[in-house]
């Protein structure tokens, strides 16, 4: 759900670009987001 979340709001905002916002930069939270989301979770051992 958070992951739908972002996407959407990078989306919108890349739409709107209002604050600027390339599709490099959305790219790179993309990124970010999903690196970290893979730390937190558990790896079954």
């Amino acid at each position: 759900m958070h992951l739908v979340a972002l996407i959407d709001g990078l989306a919108l905002q890349r739409l709107r670009q209002a604050p600027p916002l390339t599709a490099e930069q959305a790219r790179r939270h993309l990124h970010r987001f999903v690196e970290t989301e893979l730390r937190l979770r558990p790896t079954g051992n």
